[in-house]
């Protein structure tokens, strides 16, 4: 995050500048995950503007459109966040 700006102006920027997205109000955070020196909120965002590209090549090794049975094939940084995706997915089913 910049200094002075609130979580859910990062992620909107964040989407703009990394992937081309537009995210007119994003809801509150899905779910948070605490580690000893950091703290990620994890929201879902299932409605946007623009074509999803990776446009920061140097952050990112690589963007895909994958689902739960391909997620549980990669090595996470984080183990719990296969359970965040394995969530999300559940709820967007309702």
């Amino acid at each position: 995050m910049e200094q002075g700006e609130q979580p859910r102006q990062a992620l909107v920027r964040e989407l703009r500048e990394e992937l081309g997205a537009e995210v007119a109000s994003p809801g509150e955070p899905f779910a948070q995950i605490q580690g000893e020196a950091f703290r990620m909120d994890v929201w879902m965002v299932d409605e946007w503007a623009g074509e999803v590209t990776n446009r920061a090549p140097e952050e990112h090794d690589d963007l895909a459109w994958i689902d739960v049975e391909a997620a549980r094939r990669l090595r996470l940084a984080d183990p719990r966040l296969l359970r965040l995706v394995e969530s999300a997915l559940t709820a967007g089913r309702g």
